[in-house]
């Protein structure tokens, strides 16, 4: 059965940076990576221009009261929100995004989803 995107994001990736959040990117909460403000910098700005000013400053860890965790890397964690866009060749109009999740906050387990639109299902990898 197909998942929508909100249902496989599970409320707590950052969709900006993809750093998995203690609490969903919503109500004013702040992502410790990227340093986004949900329902304030979102307002103003798309995702896709708040992904490119802190990719342009250089990806680093914004928080100064949360240490990043251990092994953190910026390109790893963007890897589950920038999607990757294939357009399918035996039509021509349609465009296949794949992105990479993590199956659950913290898990280190990572799954491949294809995204056709606004549906979405699990793709093997």
């Amino acid at each position: 059965m197909p998942f929508t995107e909100n249902e496989i994001l599970d409320g707590y990736t950052c969709p900006v940076c993809g750093f998995t959040m203690g609490a969903t990117p919503s109500d004013f909460n702040i992502c410790p990576s990227c340093g986004t403000e949900f329902g304030n910098d979102d307002c103003d700005w798309t995702i896709e221009q708040l992904r490119q000013a802190w990719i342009d400053t250089g990806a680093q860890w914004w928080s100064q009261n949360q240490a990043a965790p251990d092994g953190w890397n910026s390109v790893e964690q963007l890897l589950r929100v920038i999607p990757i866009s294939i357009s399918a060749p035996l039509e021509s109009n349609t465009v296949i995004e794949y992105r990479f999740f993590e199956i659950a906050p913290g898990s280190g387990n990572w799954g491949l989803w294809r995204s056709t639109g606004s549906e979405v299902e699990p793709c093997p990898v």
